[in-house]
């Protein structure tokens, strides 16, 4: 069974999270990031990285609004959160490549041993070690700029506890604490939204 050289991973994910920054923001250059971050799976099968714009939301907003009806701040309210009903979710894929292929050169993810349970578990550690770095290194501005924007660890199938975890260890108390509440509105919204369809 192949071990996954951490040293190797972490590198290999550090740059292509740094890049990846750098790809998106090209590709929106007038947008205002809320979101950012590593998006995977409970067994991390796969790695990408997916972000979120106040103008992307708008979009998607008008989107359910114009298919579906009922209140607009609603909508907004309960997609803000939802990765994958951001545009840009789907730029997100393919951005971190190299460190997917080294992951699958790694233990079986289903396979039931304590070396899939390491490397899964490493992987998860690398995500939230090399946000925090890059962070700290500026990557995601400062002062006013930083405090709008929320740093995560995304997984398919979350939990909203769990998000808020994630939250905690990457961002300013401020920001992690808006996070949680605005995860609250959104589960809210959802509520109103499902009784009024």
């Amino acid at each position: 069974m192949v071990q996954i050289d951490r040293n190797g991973l972490r590198a290999t994910l550090l740059n292509e999270v740094c890049s990846a920054w750098e790809v998106l923001h090209q590709a929106h250059p007038r947008e205002s990031f809320y979101s950012f971050g590593i998006y995977t799976t409970e067994l991390v099968d796969y790695l990408m990285v997916t972000a979120s714009t106040e103008e992307g939301l708008s979009a998607v907003t008008a989107k359910y609004w114009s298919n579906n009806g009922g209140d607009p701040a609603l909508h907004r309210s309960s997609l803000r959160w939802s990765p994958c009903d951001s545009p840009l979710h789907v730029e997100g894929q393919g951005l971190l490549a190299r460190s997917e292929a080294i992951r699958r050169q790694g233990p079986d993810p289903y396979e039931d041993s304590p070396e899939s349970d390491e490397a899964v578990s490493m992987v998860f550690d690398l995500a939230v070690e090399i946000l925090r770095d890059l962070d700290s290194e500026g990557l995601f501005g400062s002062d006013f700029g930083r405090s709008r924007l929320v740093l995560c660890v995304w997984k398919g199938d979350q939990s909203n506890e769990e998000r808020v975890g994630y939250a905690r260890a990457l961002n300013p108390k401020a920001v992690a604490t808006r996070f949680a509440t605005e995860l609250d509105d959104g589960n809210r919204a959802f509520v109103a939204l499902s009784k009024t369809s």
